[in-house]
């Protein structure tokens, strides 16, 4: 019996681990109905080795969350020193809007927060039936740029701009059910 040392056991298992999963996944694709069939590597390897599965789309959903959470604090900044402190911290009896550049981020946030709820939706759908990869992934970037594009095409973009993002959008998530149909 040879004795290893803590850095080549842990080597060696790895190794034995990564064959392992190297053959599921190929076993996987052999039948269309497998887990992993024409999947992504990342959801494949996740999924056969037991782990979480963050895939490209879910990433693409946590920077969008982290977007509305930038563009929550910028609206709130703006609308903070336009409209100032004794109002903001108030009651808000006597309704206000923010105006300008102010009202523009403010704007631009809600929109965001119209459109969110289909966005994640179309992700749990192709999720829940199992079917996310390759077209769920770039229409979730395609989802995540647009809108990033359309807050400073509200700002500040010249007419046209703005819908054209928002168009963007629309489309990308289009493209996350198109791995329904593939």
């Amino acid at each position: 019996m040879r004795r290893l040392s803590w850095g080549a056991h842990s080597r060696e298992v790895m190794e034995c681990g990564r064959s392992a999963i190297r053959s599921k996944a190929m076993n996987a694709d052999i039948h269309p109905m497998a887990i992993g069939y024409n999947r992504p590597p990342s959801y494949t390897f996740a999924r056969n080795a037991g782990g979480a599965m963050m895939t490209s789309d879910l990433w693409a959903l946590i920077a969008t969350i982290g977007l509305a959470m930038g563009q929550l604090t910028i609206a709130s900044i703006l609308t903070l020193r336009q409209l100032g402190g004794r109002w903001v911290a108030g009651a808000r009896d006597e309704p206000r809007a923010a105006s300008g550049i102010s009202g523009r981020f403010v704007r631009a946030h809600r929109n965001l927060l119209e459109i969110f709820p289909q966005f994640v939706a179309a992700l749990f759908v192709v999720h829940a039936a199992g079917v996310a990869g390759y077209w769920s992934a770039i229409g979730a970037w395609i989802f995540f740029a647009a809108r990033c594009l359309y807050v400073p095409a509200y700002a500040f973009g010249p007419i046209g701009v703005r819908p054209a993002c928002w168009i963007t959008g629309q489309i990308g998530i289009v493209l996350i059910f198109a791995d329904l149909i593939r």
